[in-house]
C-alpha cells in the first residue's frame, strides 16, 4: 500500500498543481510505456480493484500508480522523451502528466532527445528508489518527483531520487541525487521548540553536479505528519554512485547519451578531490561538462550493451565530503504550522 503524504507535502503539491499548472491542465494526456519490464510489476488506476499486470509496450496515462516487489523493475518511458527505471519494491503515482499534440504515431519515445512539445510532469513517489533520465525540456515544461519529505525538481539531467520509511518506527531517509545537469532540491528542517511547538524550515537548494540533498527524519504514523526532520546537502558517496550503477544494470538500455552524460561527470567531481586546485580548473571541467553533455543528449538512443564500461567510469570518481558548495535560493522563515509551509 503506498503510504500516506503528510499535510505539507500534500499542501505543496497541491499548490503546484492547481496554480502554475492550470493552463498545461487544459492539454491532453501523455502517454508513459512500460519498458524492460521485470518480475513483479502492476499498475493500479485510481481506487479501481482491476490491477493490471505489466508487460513492454504497455500503455499508460495519468492516474495510475506504478508498483515493484522485491524482486520486480521496469523502465517508464514518457512520451516527452523522459525515462524512469523503476527500481525493486517501489512504488510511483503518475498524478498527473500532460503534454501539447504532436505526431506519436511510432510510439518510439525512447529515441527523443528532447521533449517535442510542451509538457508538464508531476509524479509522487510514494516509496522505493527511482532514476530518472529527463531530457531536455522546452521552458515552459516540467518534470517534478515529490516524496513524502521532499520535491525535486528536474530539467535534462540524471538524478537519482529515493525515500525509505520504517513502518514500524516512521523512522525515513531521503535522498536527491544530481548525477549530472540540473536539479533543484526542496526539503525541510522540522523540529519541536521550546514552547512545545513545530517549527518547518523549507530550504530550496540547486544542487551542483555530483552532490545530493539528504533528508532524515520521523514521522507520526498515527496521523500521517512528519514528526521531526533534517536536512543537509553534500557530495554523492561510493553508496550512493553504487546505487545509480546496479539502477542502470537494472535498466539495461543503457544508451550512448546516458554512457557519455555519466562520463561527462568525472572531470567536475575529480576537480573536488583536490580542493587546493578547485578555483583554477573547476571552472574549465564544468565548462567542459556542459559542453559534453549537451552533445551526449544529442547522440542516438539505439541501447548498447555498456553497463560494464559505464560501471568503471563512474567509480573513477570519488568525492569528499564538505567540499560541494551548493546556493540555497530560498530559505523560508520559521512557521509554527506544517500545514500553511509558506
Amino acid at each position: 500500500m503506498p503510504l500516506p503524504l503528510p499535510k505539507i507535502v500534500s499542501f505543496i503539491f497541491l499548490s503546484l498543481l492547481f496554480s502554475g499548472q492550470l493552463l498545461l491542465a487544459e492539454l491532453p494526456k501523455g502517454m508513459v510505456k512500460f519498458m524492460n519490464v521485470k518480475g513483479d510489476v502492476s499498475a493500479l488506476k485510481g481506487t479501481d480493484d482491476q490491477k493490471l499486470v505489466a508487460h513492454n509496450g504497455q500503455i499508460l496515462d495519468e492516474g495510475y500508480t506504478v508498483t515493484t516487489g522485491d524482486n520486480g523493475s521496469c523502465v517508464l518511458v514518457f512520451s516527452n522523451g523522459s525515462t524512469l527505471v523503476v527500481s525493486s519494491n517501489t512504488s510511483l503515482s503518475i498524478a498527473s502528466f500532460r503534454q501539447e499534440s504532436f505526431d506519436d504515431s511510432t510510439r518510439k519515445f525512447e529515441l527523443l532527445d528532447a521533449d517535442p512539445s510542451e509538457s508538464t510532469s508531476d509524479l509522487i513517489l510514494n516509496y522505493g528508489q527511482l532514476l530518472a533520465d529527463v531530457k531536455k525540456l522546452s521552458k515552459k515544461s516540467s518534470f517534478k518527483i515529490t516524496t513524502q519529505a521532499g520535491v525535486a525538481g528536474i530539467r535534462g539531467t540524471i538524478a537519482d531520487v529515493s525515500f525509505v520509511m520504517d513502518t514500524t518506527t516512521g523512522s525515513f531517509v531521503m535522498k536527491i541525487i544530481n548525477v549530472v545537469g540540473s536539479v533543484t532540491s526542496t526539503a525541510y528542517n522540522v523540529s519541536i521548540n521550546s514552547d512545545g511547538l513545530q517549527e518547518v524550515e523549507k530550504i530550496v537548494s540547486e544542487l551542483n553536479v555530483g552532490a545530493k540533498t539528504t533528508s532524515l527524519g520521523n514521522k507520526d504514523l498515527a496521523s500521517g505528519n512528519i514528526a521531526t526532520s533534517e536536512s543537509r546537502t553534500e557530495p554523492i558517496t561510493q553508496a550512493d554512485k553504487n546505487i545509480i550503477l546496479e539502477a542502470i544494470r537494472n535498466a539495461n538500455i543503457t544508451d550512448q547519451g546516458v554512457l557519455a552524460a555519466l562520463n561527462a561527470v568525472i572531470p567536475a567531481i575529480q576537480a573536488l578531490k583536490e580542493p587546493a586546485k578547485i578555483q583554477k580548473n573547476a571552472q574549465k571541467d564544468l565548462q567542459q561538462l556542459e559542453q559534453k553533455t549537451q552533445k551526449a543528449f544529442q547522440l542516438s538512443a539505439e541501447t548498447q550493451t555498456v553497463v560494464a564500461l559505464t560501471a568503471q567510469a563512474v567509480e573513477a570518481s570519488s568525492p569528499q565530503a564538505g567540499v560541494v558548495d551548493n546556493s540555497i535560493v530560498n530559505k523560508d522563515e520559521f512557521v509554527s504550522s506544517p500545514a500553511d509551509p509558506e
